[in-house]
């Protein structure tokens, strides 16, 4: 929520923007087709989502919430999932195969090794700028997946369904390390 409206990650169909000026009679004021949005967030009329499906980090322009815009698609190294923004940087929480991954079985080098955290400068949203990126190990289980990341402080915590919960030093943001 920013302000009076929601945005609401509906899988499938993009983000829906809610007015809930009055919570007990939401009013939909649009929806922008950002492909299988995840999970999203806002920050100064600018929503971020990450796509699952087409593996990417895409930023609209929501000062208009009738009438939200695509202003950048930024390929990620996986399925593209939680996201946090922090200061002038754009975390991304990735997960099942690389987007290198050419054959769909354990013998291609991408294959569940598209987990992780990618992060971006997005000072300029409309030109998000890959900043770093750190891979968790390599796995692939289909059923629930589903990957997240929160920002503290120069920590990153990236939950990643099957492996667990990371900690990442990002006090060297180019070169962010695990550290539990």
């Amino acid at each position: 929520v920013s302000g009076n409206v929601a945005f609401v990650a509906c899988r499938t169909y993009g983000v829906e923007l809610v007015d809930v000026t009055d919570p007990a009679r939401p009013l939909h004021l649009s929806t922008v087709r950002t492909g299988e949005a995840q999970s999203c967030v806002v920050r100064d009329d600018i929503l971020y989502v990450g796509v699952w499906g087409s593996k990417e980090l895409v930023v609209c322009d929501v000062n208009d919430p009738r009438q939200p815009r695509i202003i950048s698609r930024t390929p990620l190294d996986g399925y593209g999932d939680g996201v946090c923004v922090r200061g002038r940087y754009c975390f991304v929480a990735t997960g099942h195969h690389s987007r290198g991954m050419r054959k769909h079985d354990e013998s291609d080098p991408g294959f569940g090794h598209g987990h992780g955290l990618e992060i971006f400068d997005v000072t300029q949203p409309d030109s998000p700028t890959f900043v770093s990126r750190v891979k968790a190990p390599r796995y692939y289980r289909i059923g629930m997946d589903m990957w997240d990341v929160i920002v503290s402080g120069n920590t990153a915590y990236l939950a990643d369904t099957y492996n667990g919960v990371f900690t990442i030093d990002i006090s060297d943001i180019r070169k962010p390390s695990f550290t539990g």
